[in-house]
């Protein structure tokens, strides 16, 4: 048996725990600047990290010791994936086919600032018009260079999908994509060699492409300067969905099952009564996402809390474990860092259906690359 050298993860449990610890304590310690939050936030994250740490440590435990003693198979550990050649070249005359289509939507549109951009996307996502199905093209073009991203060996070669990857994150104008690239990037990071110093660059790196995208889409107070608007508005996306959960949890009449209809129902054109657009929190608190735990609460109660708990920390300890060899799972685990990473703002696991699809896609435009038999 050849000895696998295994890939260094992030702990999915430990991560989680310390986005929430932190984001209790900004909001127990400095009340003024983030928000009080009720006693029973706390009673809520508390007893989702103990059913997430028990899902992921006793139960993906189990069944991962279950499968190892009870099946025996031949193991092949896939390091790597590459591009089929053929895919290549398709590859490059969709991205060419989708930016000669956004280029006639925006002069169609009359668009001439970088906001109104952004609202004529968000307008079309909402009325399924030719920006969503162009945007969704722009999705598999960013999730085929983002696996291209992972698996190469050349820092060249990385460098040239780290850029496709980030370019079509801002024609997408949406933050998610960064957020999948930058998890992404932090686990590759941690691979090699001077950790620290990529570190820095890294997350400088990430405050200056924040920078761009809040003040290109207003999203900063105009009175703030650069540096501290662009902190002051992380800090808020960071923070306040906790506080809206706190204030919107009094709010029982929405009169629909939350947790199927924003995202399954939609996929599958089930007829349903959809999600009213969610109410902002009064200034200066301002949100319409309540975390990941709202739409549990919302339609199970406490009962929704333990049972999503104990379900995510069993898949994501599936996934961390596998993802340790290699393969097509390390390019899995590194999007799972997305909801979790999500779960402060909102659910992407079961709302997020189409974007779980797309980056699934993406898979068949690579062919595994058999490094080590074991």
């Amino acid at each position: 048996m050849h000895n696998v050298k295994q890939k260094y993860l992030i702990n999915p449990f430990f991560m989680i725990t310390i986005l929430l610890f932190i984001n209790l304590f900004m909001h127990l310690a400095l009340p003024n600047l983030f928000g009080d939050i009720r006693l029973e936030v706390f009673l809520i994250v508390i007893l989702y990290l103990f059913s997430f740490g028990i899902g992921f440590y006793i139960f993906g435990s189990l069944f991962l010791n279950t499968i190892k003693k009870n099946i025996k198979y031949h193991t092949t550990n896939f390091t790597s994936l590459e591009l089929i050649p053929h895919w290549k070249y398709i590859y490059y005359i969709f991205i060419i086919f989708l930016s000669y289509s956004l280029f006639n939507e925006v002069l169609l549109n009359g668009i001439s600032t970088i906001a109104e951009y952004r609202i004529n996307i968000n307008n079309h996502f909402n009325n399924k018009g030719n920006l969503y199905w162009i945007m969704r093209g722009f999705s598999l073009v960013f999730f085929i260079a983002l696996i291209q991203f992972i698996y190469v060996n050349s820092f060249k070669m990385r460098f040239y999908w780290a850029f496709i990857s980030l370019a079509s994150a801002i024609i997408g104008s949406g933050r998610n994509y960064l957020l999948f690239f930058f998890l992404t990037l932090l686990i590759i990071v941690l691979q090699g060699k001077n950790v620290l110093i990529k570190l820095v660059i890294m997350v400088i790196s990430f405050f200056l492409v924040s920078i761009f995208f809040i003040f290109a889409f207003n999203k900063a107070d105009p009175d703030s300067g650069i540096i501290l608007g662009t902190l002051l508005s992380l800090s808020h996306y960071f923070s306040v969905p906790l506080y809206g959960l706190s204030v919107i949890m009094d709010n029982n009449n929405l009169g629909t099952f939350m947790l199927l209809s924003d995202g399954i129902l939609n996929i599958l054109n089930i007829s349903h009564i959809p999600t009213p657009p969610m109410e902002y929190t009064p200034y200066p608190f301002i949100t319409n996402v309540y975390t990941l735990f709202w739409p549990m609460y919302y339609d199970l109660g406490y009962l929704g809390i333990i049972v999503f708990g104990l379900f995510y920390g069993f898949i994501h300890m599936i996934l961390y474990s596998m993802a340790k060899n290699g393969g097509v799972a390390f390019y899995l685990y590194c999007i799972s860092l997305y909801p979790l990473f999500m779960s402060i703002f909102h659910d992407t696991y079961l709302s997020s259906i189409g974007l779980w699809v797309v980056a699934s896609v993406a898979l068949i435009f690579f062919r595994k690359k058999e490094n080590i038999n074991v």
